[in-house]
C-alpha cells in the first residue's frame, strides 16, 4: 500500500514536469523529487532521533549529503531499474480510480512530511 503510494507520487510529479521538460527530463525531475522528499523525511527522523537521544541540535552536512544520496539510490533503484518507472506510467494512466485515491495519499504524506519536518526544526 505505501508502496503504490510512493509509485503514484512518482507518477503525478511525471506528469507535471513533463508538461515543461519533456518525458525524460520530466521522468528526471520526478527522480530528484521524490528523493528529495524521502530525504525530508530521513531529515526529519535522524532529527528526532539525534534531539531526542543524543541531545544533540543540528545535522552536519556531511550527514545530510549521505542521506540525500542513499535516497537518490533507493529512488533509482525503485523507478529506473530495469526501466519500471514506464510499467508505472502505464498502470496509473488506465486508472481513473488509483488517480484519485492517489491524490489523496500524495496530500496526506506530503502534509504529514511537511508538518513533522517543522515539528522537529522548532523542537
Amino acid at each position: 500500500m505505501i508502496l503504490n503510494g510512493i509509485k503514484y507520487l512518482f507518477y503525478s510529479i511525471y506528469k507535471i514536469t513533463s508538461i515543461n521538460y519533456g518525458k525524460d527530463g520530466g521522468r528526471d525531475a520526478a527522480l530528484i523529487i521524490v528523493s528529495a522528499l524521502f530525504s525530508l523525511n530521513a531529515f526529519t527522523v535522524v532529527g528526532l532521533v539525534g534531539k531526542s537521544i543524543f541531545n544533540k541540535q543540528d545535522i552536519s552536512l556531511m550527514t545530510m549529503s549521505l542521506i540525500f544520496l542513499i535516497s537518490l539510490l533507493s529512488s533509482f533503484m525503485l523507478f529506473f531499474y530495469r526501466k519500471k518507472y514506464k510499467s508505472i506510467i502505464r498502470y496509473f494512466e488506465e486508472k481513473k480510480k488509483k488517480r484519485i485515491m492517489g491524490t489523496l495519499k500524495i496530500l496526506a504524506y506530503i502534509s504529514i512530511s511537511l508538518g513533522l519536518f517543522i515539528m522537529v526544526v522548532l523542537m
